[in-house]
C-alpha cells in the first residue's frame, strides 16, 4: 500500500512539475513576443499589410453571421431581463442589467468565443503544420522572421478584431434594449441613450476594451505556443484540442479575475 501511495505521489509530482514547466515556458514565450515590439524592424509595411488582412478575415468577413448570432442572443436576453425585472418589481434596474451584465460582461466573452472557435483553431492548426512541414525553417533561411511576419500580425489583427466585434455586439445589444423596452416605437432615442449612459459606468467601457484585448491575445498566443509542440501529423488534432481547451480556460480565468477586480 505504501509503495502504491509513493507511486501515486511520484506521478502527481511529475504532472505538477510538467504543468509548472509548461507555464514558465509559455510566460517566457509571451515575454519574447512582446519584446519584439521594441524593435524597429517590426514596424514594416508588410507587417501592417498582414495585420489588415488578418483583421479583415477575422472581424469583417464573418460579420453577417456574427451580427445574426449576436442579434438573436441580445434580443432573447434583453427580453428575459425585461420580463424578469418586471415580475420582481426591479424595473429601475433593467438598464443596469443590460449595460452592466449583457454589454460589459457576457457579450465580450461570447465575442471572444466566436473568434476563438473560428480563428483560434485555424491558427493552432496552421502553426502546427508549419512546424511539421519545416516551413518555419524555410522562412528563416530566406531571411523572413516568423515571429515578426507571422505571429505579430495575427496577434494585432485578432486582438483588434475582438475589440471591434465586442463594440459591434454592444451596439446591437443597445439597439435590442431599445426595441424591447419601447415596443419598437421610435422617437425615444435621446432619453434611452441618456439612461443607458447613466447606468453604464464609464470605467466599465475601459474594462470592456481591456478585456477584449486580453481575450484576443490569448486566442493567438496560446495556439501559436501549443502548435510549436506538434511532432507528428497524427498529433495535430490533439494539439488543436489541447490549445483550444487552454484558450477557453484562459478566457474564463480572465473574465473571473476582471469580475473580482470590478466588484470587490
Amino acid at each position: 500500500m505504501l509503495r502504491t501511495l509513493n507511486r501515486q505521489l511520484h506521478t502527481l509530482g511529475n504532472a505538477v512539475m510538467r504543468r509548472l514547466s509548461g507555464g514558465v515556458d509559455f510566460l517566457l514565450f509571451c515575454l519574447r513576443t512582446f519584446a519584439l515590439l521594441l524593435e524597429r524592424r517590426v514596424y514594416h509595411p508588410i507587417v501592417l499589410e498582414n495585420i489588415i488582412r488578418q483583421l479583415y478575415f477575422t472581424a469583417f468577413q464573418p460579420l453577417p453571421v456574427f451580427a445574426l448570432y449576436t442579434g438573436i442572443l441580445s434580443l432573447s436576453l434583453v427580453g428575459i431581463i425585461v420580463s424578469l425585472s418586471g415580475s420582481y418589481g426591479l424595473e429601475n434596474y433593467r438598464l443596469s442589467l443590460i449595460g452592466g451584465f449583457l454589454m460589459a460582461e457576457l457579450l465580450p466573452f461570447m465575442s471572444a468565443l466566436f473568434v476563438a472557435l473560428r480563428s483560434g483553431s485555424a491558427i493552432n492548426t496552421e502553426m502546427a503544420l508549419m512546424v511539421l512541414t519545416r516551413e518555419n525553417q524555410a522562412l528563416e533561411a530566406n531571411g523572413v522572421e516568423v515571429a515578426v511576419f507571422e505571429w505579430l500580425p495575427r496577434l494585432f489583427g485578432v486582438s483588434l478584431s475582438v475589440v471591434v466585434l465586442t463594440l459591434f455586439a454592444d451596439i446591437l445589444a443597445a439597439l435590442a434594449g431599445y426595441l424591447v423596452l419601447y415596443d419598437w416605437r421610435f422617437g425615444h432615442w435621446q432619453s434611452y441613450l441618456g439612461e443607458l449612459a447613466a447606468a453604464f459606468d464609464p470605467i466599465q467601457l475601459v474594462l470592456v476594451v481591456v478585456k477584449a484585448v486580453l481575450f484576443g491575445m490569448w486566442i493567438v498566443l496560446i495556439p501559436i505556443h501549443t502548435g510549436q509542440g506538434a511532432h507528428s501529423l497524427p498529433l495535430v488534432p490533439v494539439m488543436v484540442l489541447k490549445g483550444m481547451m487552454r484558450v477557453f480556460l484562459a478566457l474564463l480565468m480572465t473574465e473571473v479575475v476582471l469580475l473580482l477586480l470590478s466588484y470587490l
